[in-house]
């Protein structure tokens, strides 16, 4: 923002009632107004006066114009808010401080030090060049505050005339037909304080701190203490939604503090960063809107800073597309074992508004999905053959489709996502654990014996069910290029007996190997360990 702004913000209350901003900020006729004012008569009582956080209703938000002075960004009310008061009651309430020593309030989550303006001590300041307080520095622009105006011939006659309330200069200000006390004592004595305006944007006049009347009036000022970080666009419709969209903001903390954002949406939180940075920031509908009805929806964004200033922007939308209902997998069944390259079949889920979806198979090591492999050659079952498909609709729910995977390993979890051409919202179907995997062959090393072995047992140490098969060869020569493996034949005493009595090699050795094949088994297989002896 910039010198000259108005800012809506805060909301008058006096004895715990809001009171309307008002719009014709002098009492009575003062100053030969055309039209009687609605300037609150306070009435030289004792209720509560306060400035609380600012109302939904536009009538009773206090605006305040922007003056940036130095390192102070000060908030000067661009009116009156209230007449017939004394300066005793005022500084009894606190709002008499100067600019420094004021009073703290909050006003949405903001800080702001509540003073007044210093008037001059005597009449001298009307014609100054230089100015000695802040009336004359700010509303006068004496300090030469670009954006802030100027006043002209007619803002400086200090004469009661009707032409006053038609200034631009008042039109900004409103000074026509009120004094507004000031916070200092004249030249007359310590009794006495100053106020300024009524008869013109520099008029100067004087009462005792316990005077009152329908021409003195209460014209507040605030210095911000610590801004709280601006949210950019601060609310937002983004009418009817068919699709999920990128929702777009910037976050500006004019201290440079750091803050953190918390994002909901209806009310519940989906995102939270933390110490960020001046910047431009996105909310990604397409990460919620599957989860999301049709209907309407709200999305808060909550900026607060290193010292508990917070923002909060609002923005809505009303959902009018879904996803499709989710895909479900027909084969592999959970726990089954496959080969590395295997296809996925599944039906597709009917989609509400008959959008056409695309679909894919989504590999990963883990039930998370993190790093996952995609495939998406899609085929189709027609009249028993598999065709190629680019995409699947309404009149496809109940058929098969299938999508082959290839280069598994290890263990996978594998899911189809379906992504509508309306909303291109995801649906995913639950996720398959499988191994991959359906044969084990394994060798041992070489065993080297002094002499050539005759007989041989083989111990394994094997987890699995009784779906699982196995075969198991071993060689006396297995030192040679070629060992001659006999399928392993033991007695009844657990001994193989070798009938080879040749070797190519220096050395003779034995070896096993030995294959595993899952067949149908779902279960853990598990190859621990292979032991040899040898007679």
């Amino acid at each position: 923002m910039a010198n000259g702004t108005i800012h809506k913000l805060g909301t008058l209350y006096v004895a715990n009632a809001k009171k309307a901003r008002p719009t014709k900020p002098w009492y009575s006729t003062n100053g030969s107004a055309s039209s009687t004012g609605n300037l609150l008569d306070y009435g030289n009582g004792s209720n509560a006066i306060e400035i609380k956080d600012t109302d939904s209703n536009d009538a009773y938000k206090l605006q305040w114009v922007e003056v940036n002075d130095g390192s102070d960004k000060i908030l000067i009310c661009d009116r009156n808010l209230l007449c017939n008061i004394t300066w005793d009651r005022l500084n009894a309430l606190g709002f008499c401080g100067s600019k420094g020593n004021g009073k703290k309030i909050t006003i949405d989550g903001q800080q702001y030090e509540l003073f007044m303006l210093t008037g001059g001590a005597s009449s001298s300041a009307q014609s100054e060049t230089t100015a000695s307080n802040e009336w004359d520095k700010y509303i006068g622009n004496l300090g030469k505050f670009s954006g802030l105006p100027k006043p002209q011939s007619q803002d400086l006659q200090n004469s009661s005339s009707s032409a006053n309330f038609e200034t631009a200069h008042n039109k900004i200000w409103n000074w026509a037909g009120c004094y507004s006390w000031c916070q200092n004592t004249t030249t007359n004595g310590s009794s006495y304080r100053a106020f300024r305006g009524y008869t013109g944007a520099r008029g100067w006049s004087l009462s005792y701190s316990y005077g009152y009347d329908g021409n003195f009036g209460w014209r507040p000022a605030l210095r911000v203490l610590n801004a709280a970080p601006k949210i950019t666009p601060a609310s937002k419709s983004y009418g009817e939604l068919n699709k999920p969209i990128n929702i777009d903001y910037t976050i500006n903390d004019s201290d440079g503090d750091k803050f953190n954002i918390i994002v909901k949406i209806d009310g519940t939180q989906k995102e939270s960063c933390q110490s960020q940075s001046n910047g431009t920031f996105s909310l990604v509908l397409s990460k919620y809107w599957a989860g999301l009805s049709i209907g309407s929806h709200t999305v808060t964004i909550t900026a607060t800073d290193t010292k508990n200033a917070a923002t909060t922007a609002t923005y809505t939308f009303t959902k009018t597309n879904g996803p499709a209902a989710a895909p479900t997998i027909i084969s592999p069944a959970n726990g089954e074992r496959r080969d590395s390259d295997f296809y996925v079949e599944f039906n597709i889920g009917a989609d509400s508004e008959g959008d056409t979806q695309t679909l894919k198979v989504q590999m990963s090591g883990n039930s998370g999905f993190s790093n996952s492999k995609e495939f998406t050659s899609l085929e189709k079952n027609v009249g028993g053959q598999w065709v190629s498909a680019a995409s699947a609709s309404n009149e496809d729910v109940g058929t098969k489709f299938r999508i082959k995977v290839t280069g598994a390993s290890g263990e996978v979890y594998l899911r189809v996502v379906s992504t509508d051409s309306g909303s291109l919202s995801e649906a995913r179907s639950s996720a398959v654990h499988i191994r991959i995997g359906t044969i084990l062959d394994v060798q041992t090393h070489p065993q080297e014996t002094a002499d050539r072995s005759q007989k041989m047992v083989v111990l394994l140490d094997l987890v699995s069910d009784d779906k699982v098969t196995k075969e198991i060869w071993v060689a006396n020569n297995a030192n040679d290029a070629s060992p001659a493996w006999e399928t392993y034949a033991p007695d009844s005493a657990g001994n193989h007996t070798f009938q080879n009595t040749a070797k190519a090699a220096e050395k003779w050795a034995v070896a096993a190997r030995v294959k595993i094949t899952a067949n149908n088994s779902t279960g853990e297989i598990a190859l621990r360990a292979i032991g040899m002896g040898v007679l």
